[in-house]
């Protein structure tokens, strides 16, 4: 059975090779979340996602735009 780590929750969707696609809900097992589809023989395990590992900073090039989105140009 293969494995894949999913980020999303409660359900996933995927598509199986004829190209249905099915909805499963990941359910609490263990103490960890996870799911089984046995059409395709995968087992589907919830992971939190993590904060970037890398910073991020605002562009000095661009504003920041607030309220009204028309600059009156007309």
């Amino acid at each position: 059975m293969k494995e894949k780590i999913v980020s999303v929750f409660p359900a996933v969707q995927h598509r199986h090779a004829d190209g249905e696609i099915i909805s499963v809900t990941l359910r609490r097992k263990n103490g960890e979340y996870s799911a089984e589809c046995h059409g395709c023989q995968t087992r589907f395990r919830y992971q939190k996602p993590r904060p970037a590992s890398r910073r991020y900073f605002k562009s000095p090039v661009l504003p920041e735009i607030k309220g009204n989105f028309d600059g009156g140009d007309e």
